[in-house]
């Protein structure tokens, strides 16, 4: 009995200690006393299907830990901050057409960490019903109202709806009417979930571009910024040619800050001066970078770089970089503007040491290139290159297995390139393209003991799928060489084609695709083919994850793309964003795993060069 009575006091301990830790369910931020430190301990949104929770938790700045986080410090929880965040989120709802959605919410405490559940009743969205599109003193353009985001039958929100009225002015800016206004008006009805909307236009005349002033340029000459404009005065208006001008000269790294001001007020209707205020930084940096992936481990980079070098916006480089695969040290020295405006000359010498599994490469590189932009989006490059290289570390079946290779000389030819870029970010891009052919030759009339050509066209392309919000990623990639002459004396073996790893077929190891010798050393090929499809999307903040399939091969033939025998990976990813650069892992699975490989290749890869 006495023992019955100890366990009974036990429990009623136990029970008592933990009731005393919990608040019931139900609170409100009011009940919560402003004298207590409070931290977040879950916030998690329930019912919430026209807005995801990343969208809802963008939106509040209460804020939970992140999961992978866990030995971070729980945000402060501040009720008078959670009272507005529910008022966010009301706006954000009403701003997307859910003009009847509800919020409700329960918090609940664990000591001093507090619980969030916020319930969303999301309700009817209103949809549109009517667009309408004038354009005053003159005919409304055909095509115009269909080149708004909203559209007839469509949901209605207030961003696509005020981006209605930037389109619609900067359709008229792009094709010389520099006063363009428009207006925007929206009958909202809540009864029946319809919103009327109207846009009216008013052109103004024709404008032309007035003279242009420059502010702000001190150190630097005002000349270099005004040479990089690409309109001149008396052409007819354009904002796009406005927006090519402020990049041109941002792309300088001498301003901070680039401002174009159309002057409004002048006497001239018809004529537009422009005032560029620029706002200067130091023309000298020093930029550090490294990283660590599973391909070439651990590597690092230190540039210096001068961007007006003796004047002139003439820029200077110095940079060494170090990895397990790749050493270099390089100087770069670029001339604008020369021979012609939209001309550019570049002195490039490199010294380099290069460790791959079918050989070791020592070499020493000069480079002189001819660089022009026909246009903002089209660029190409023509030049020479003259190198001396020297290979060693080779496998003897491999060698025999190419016909024999040569293992040191000088390399000299022609090289060229031309580039399409409509990307719209370089590092993490959504949409646009990049598209490149490149070609190069060496031998013959140049000299030098290595006679080949080689070219490659590479296609790469991002584009966002709405409403879902992912990112559909494309790579297309074909290259072809040959020798002319002696296989021994043709192409050597450091630019010959090889495939398989990260940036190529993931699923399999470096290089470790295409014809091998009978030590299983990846020989290369003269062909070579690969593919990539990736989806992205966004999960948490600036995690994103990802799906992939890759393909690719290469041929020992020339000309003869590897079509029957492509080779397949396939996996997840996941991408974060961090104060180091991009971190990167995916896990990749071969169709076919290759003699000797493992079923499965895991790529990591932290920080960046810069």
């Amino acid at each position: 009995m006495k023992q019955l009575f100890t366990m009974l006091m036990i429990l009623i301990l136990i029970t008592t200690l933990s009731l005393g830790s919990v608040t019931a369910a139900g609170k409100t931020a009011d009940d919560l006393s402003p004298q207590e430190q409070w931290k977040v301990g879950s916030l998690v949104f329930k019912d919430n299907e026209g807005l995801s929770d990343a969208e809802l938790s963008k939106t509040m700045q209460t804020k939970s830990r992140a999961f992978y986080l866990f030995w971070q410090k729980h945000p402060d929880f501040n009720p008078d901050t959670f009272k507005t965040d529910i008022e966010r989120l009301k706006r954000l709802y009403a701003s997307r057409g859910y003009y009847h959605a509800r919020i409700d919410y329960d918090l609940v405490t664990k000591g001093h960490l507090v619980d969030a559940a916020i319930t969303i009743h999301e309700g009817s969205r209103t949809k549109v019903s009517q667009v309408d599109v004038r354009v005053m003193n003159r005919s409304t353009p055909a095509g115009l109202a269909a080149s708004l985001p909203l559209k007839k039958g469509s949901p209605f929100t207030e961003r696509e709806y005020q981006q209605g009225e930037s389109i619609l002015r900067g359709y008229f800016l792009d094709r010389g009417y520099g006063r363009a206004v428009a207006e925007r008006t929206a009958d909202i009805d809540p009864d029946t979930d319809e919103a009327r909307i109207f846009y009216t236009v008013k052109p103004g005349p024709l404008t032309y571009f007035g003279e242009t002033t420059i502010e702000g340029a001190k150190q630097i000459k005002p000349y270099i910024v005004a040479r990089e404009i690409v309109y001149k005065p008396g052409e007819v208006f354009s904002s796009k040619k406005i927006s090519d001008s402020r990049k041109k000269i941002l792309a300088l790294q001498l301003f901070s800050a680039v401002e174009f001001t159309p002057n409004m007020e002048g006497a001239n209707p018809r004529v537009l001066p422009i005032k560029v205020k620029v706002v200067e930084k130091p023309p000298h940096d020093i930029k550090l970078g490294g990283g660590y992936g599973t391909q070439d481990e651990f590597r690092i980079q230190a540039q210096w770089a001068d961007h007006n070098f003796f004047g002139d916006a003439r820029e200077a480089t110095v940079r060494a970089q170090y990895s397990t695969i790749q050493s270099a040290g390089e100087a770069k020295l670029l001339q604008r503007h020369f021979p012609s405006l939209n001309q550019q000359v570049v002195l490039d010498g490199k010294l380099l040491y290069e460790t791959e599994l079918p050989f070791d490469l020592a070499g020493a590189q000069a480079v002189a290139l001819l660089q022009q932009d026909f246009s903002p989006t089209l660029s190409g490059s023509a030049g020479f290159r003259a190198e001396f290289f020297k290979v060693s570390g080779t496998d003897a079946p491999a060698v025999k297995q190419i016909g024999g290779i040569r293992t040191n000389g000088i390399l000299a030819g022609p090289t060229a390139q031309l580039t399409w870029n409509t990307s719209d970010d370089p590092l993490n891009p959504t949409r646009g393209m990049i598209a490149t052919i490149m070609g190069e030759q060496a031998g013959g009339i140049w000299g030098g003991q290595a006679n080949y050509y080689l070219f490659t066209g590479e296609v790469r392309r991002e584009s966002t799928l709405l409403p879902f919000g992912l990112v559909l990623a494309n790579r297309f990639k074909i290259g072809f060489a040959d020798s002319l002459g002696k296989t021994s004396d043709g192409v050597p073996i450091f630019e010959r084609f090889y495939s398989g790893g990260p940036g190529s077929v993931r699923g399999y190891g470096r290089w470790r695709i295409g014809p091998r010798s009978i030590d299983n050393i990846p020989i290369g090929g003269l062909s070579l083919l690969e593919g990539s499809a990736e989806l992205r999307h966004s999960i948490y903040k600036g995690l994103s994850g990802a799906f992939f399939v890759d393909f690719g091969n290469v041929s020992p033939r020339t000309f003869h793309p590897p079509l029957a025998n492509l080779k397949f990976g396939a996996g997840p990813g996941l991408m974060y964003v961090t104060p180091a650069g991009p971190l990167r892992v995916d896990l990749g699975f071969p169709f076919q795993k290759p003699r000797g490989d493992q079923a499965w290749q895991i790529y990591f890869s932290i920080g960046q060069y810069y």
